[in-house]
């Protein structure tokens, strides 16, 4: 799981460069589908399904859609490190907002890691390093819109009432990558389906996909076992992307950026641990 949520992130920015964001996705969604659905056959003896569910499954893949949308079009464009360290705020934005919405007693634990996230974005969309001429990163806002939708996207799907969510959250990416199709056929100008195919960086987005995929599935089923730990571990990619994008990809986040991403990288482990 780890190991997914650390690799995905630097593999998808090292090659949607070349490949972008527009051949990338739907080659990214139909592998993270592929995994995902593998994980429930290996995991479970029987499975069966209620197919009441189908309609907000398909609500909650188009919500995935979009939002990888906007997400990927910003790692096209900007610091994975940045980028990543808002995508892992979700714990947080989703207990937050789950507290909201259920009038949950325990809201009162994450306002100050919420409050600590919400200044690290606010701190990183400041420091804007984009070519626009703007004081405000666009790809910083569009990366937490997309989270965003990410977020009550996992409000919702954990509203499903099942002992099977591998196989729920199989058939949810399964949407994602169904409702991706026609904005691929629309990017597409009838260059076929070798257009996505070839290039020697299929093979790393088909890593990629999968890594997301199977870790994405393993964390849902681990979290019901350990609330505390699964997410913990889960946390540990950021910190651990920051490291390897300053190695290996060569990013170096600005003053500010940095002191956003100690924030981004704080707020979690406050929640998660207190």
């Amino acid at each position: 799981m780890l190991i997914g949520f650390t690799a995905y992130p630097l593999i998808s920015k090292k090659y949607i460069k070349g490949y972008g964001y527009k051949r990338f996705i739907p080659l990214f969604l139909a592998f993270s589908a592929l995994g995902a659905l593998t994980i429930p056959f290996i995991v479970y003896r029987h499975v069966s399904f209620d197919f009441s569910y189908l309609p907000l499954l398909a609500l909650l893949g188009g919500m995935y859609t979009l939002a990888s949308y906007l997400v990927f079009y910003s790692i096209e464009h900007h610091n994975i490190s940045v980028l990543n360290s808002i995508v892992g705020s979700q714990d947080v934005l989703i207990a937050l907002f789950s507290g909201f919405l259920f009038l949950i007693s325990e809201i009162k634990t994450v306002v100050l890691p919420a409050l600590i996230i919400l200044v690290g974005i606010f701190l990183l969309a400041y420091s804007n390093q984009s070519k626009d001429k703007s004081r405000i990163s666009r790809y910083v806002i569009f990366t937490f819109v997309g989270v965003l939708i990410w977020v009550f996207m996992w409000i919702l799907f954990y509203t499903i009432n099942t002992s099977l969510p591998l196989l729920y959250y199989g058939i949810l990416q399964l949407f994602a990558f169904v409702f991706c199709i026609p904005i691929a056929l629309f990017h597409n100008k009838k260059k076929g389906i070798s257009y996505y195919l070839k290039g020697k960086q299929t093979k790393y987005i088909l890593i990629a996909g999968v890594l997301t995929g199977v870790a994405t599935a393993m964390f849902s089923f681990a979290y019901k076992f350990n609330a505390l730990l699964t997410p913990f571990v889960g946390q540990l990619g950021v910190p651990l992307v920051i490291l390897f994008s300053v190695v290996f990809l060569m990013e170096r986040p600005q003053k500010m950026e940095i002191i956003g991403l100690i924030l981004l990288s704080i707020g979690p482990f406050i929640y998660i641990l207190f």
